[in-house]
């Protein structure tokens, strides 16, 4: 998981974009990241963040992880 916090943050475990923090509280941080279409995965009982799909595409490949079929919300 990302090391990003400066009181609930979030960083991209791919690229190191972040979103939140200060002046935000954590609600308003994971608000945020929900608005901004940020992901949250769990791999091996961690949970990581991505802010796009492509970065979570490239950390699986950079893992040699195989993608899951990704489910469409409606």
């Amino acid at each position: 998981m990302s090391d990003f916090d400066k009181e609930f943050g979030f960083e991209c475990d791919q690229c190191g974009q972040t979103v939140g923090g200060e002046p935000y509280d954590f609600y308003e941080s994971l608000e945020l990241r929900k608005q901004e279409g940020w992901l949250n995965r769990k791999h091996s009982g961690e949970w990581y963040s991505f802010c796009c799909p492509e970065c979570y595409d490239e950390w699986l490949a950079d893992h040699d992880i195989k993608p899951t079929p990704r489910k469409i919300h409606k």
